[in-house]
């Protein structure tokens, strides 16, 4: 997303990685990562936008899953700012610290997201279901 800003065209590997400062082989293999889990990450931070917004409209897929994981980390983005206003509480609410406050600053590492729900998570109805166990 930072990346994606300062250019009109795809950048190669050599480029991202001089604009950030890292090796072409990190930068190479944060895109093998992130191709891994695409639908996964576009699944969580849409979980996330309803979770955290009002009215959410979840965006139509577009054919390019990259382009979907960045619509639905704009999505989310959206969310916590309609939810907690354009300054959020610790500053500007952008698609970057959403993706990175979201991720617990992981998106990248392995082993996230994890496909089980958190232990501390609050569920959303908990009462929803008339399971009267």
């Amino acid at each position: 997303m930072l990346v994606a800003t300062r250019w009109s065209h795809h950048p190669g590997k050599r480029q991202v990685a001089a604009v950030v400062g890292v090796p072409a082989t990190t930068v190479r293999g944060w895109l093998r990562r992130m191709a891994e889990r695409l639908e996964v990450m576009r699944s969580w931070f849409l979980h996330l936008a309803v979770v955290a917004g009002v009215d959410v409209t979840i965006p139509d897929t577009t054919g390019c899953r990259w382009r979907d994981v960045l619509s639905a980390v704009e999505t989310a983005a959206a969310a916590v700012r309609s939810r907690f206003g354009p300054a959020g509480f610790v500053g500007a609410v952008t698609p970057v610290r959403v993706a990175v406050a979201a991720s617990g600053g992981r998106l990248l590492a392995p082993g996230w997201p994890s496909a089980a729900p958190r232990p501390d998570a609050t569920p959303v109805a908990p009462d929803a279901g008339g399971d009267d166990r």
